[in-house]
């Protein structure tokens, strides 16, 4: 019912921190709490990390791959069953192992409307073996992609995303909750 996929050929477009600042009119980076509409969160250390939900994740990495200032996504926050629902994490300030490239990782959890577990522990790698600029933002290699079945029930399920970068041992969980609905409403 959920799998990770590769896309393949990315050719992820990297965006100077000091253009994103700018776009959004933030003082610096750590001062940023949106990106583009996508809510961030920050270590300490300037790990910057945000993930959204979407119907159509190959039209995302292809918005990405475009012009920067025609840079927008597509959100969505309620699906019908039978639908797919994708998780894209975005990250700037991964910090570059001896090879000099970024090692991030997600572990994935999916709760359904009662609170229990509709998918645990599903890991797939955000940015690996490619080195990323300082104060850059990167799409990830790959997405969380979320079938739901016809027999899924209705309501408010909540995607958390752990995300941990390999080379520096940080971690930050991530959360973002959709609505499943009746085709009807």
């Amino acid at each position: 019912m959920h799998h990770l996929e590769r896309r393949a050929g990315l050719r992820a477009l990297i965006l100077l921190g000091l253009l994103a600042t700018t776009l959004v009119g933030c003082r610096s980076q750590t001062d940023c709490n949106s990106w583009k509409g996508v809510e961030l969160q920050s270590t300490e250390s300037g790990l910057t990390l945000g993930m959204f939900l979407t119907t159509d994740a190959q039209g995302q990495y292809e918005v990405w791959d475009g012009p920067t200032e025609e840079l927008a996504f597509s959100f969505e926050s309620q699906v019908s069953r039978g639908e797919t629902i994708y998780a894209i994490i975005l990250l700037q300030g991964c910090k570059s192992g001896a090879d000099g490239n970024c090692d991030v990782e997600a572990r994935f959890k999916i709760d359904q409307p009662d609170e229990t577990v509709h998918v645990e522990d599903r890991v797939m790698d955000v940015v690996r073996g490619r080195p990323v600029a300082p104060n850059t933002f990167v799409i990830g290699d790959r997405y969380f992609i979320i079938r739901i079945t016809p027999t899924d029930p209705n309501g408010r399920y909540v995607v958390y995303a752990e995300i941990t970068d390999n080379n520096s041992g940080e971690r930050m969980i991530l959360q973002s909750p959709f609505m499943v609905v009746d085709d009807d409403a």
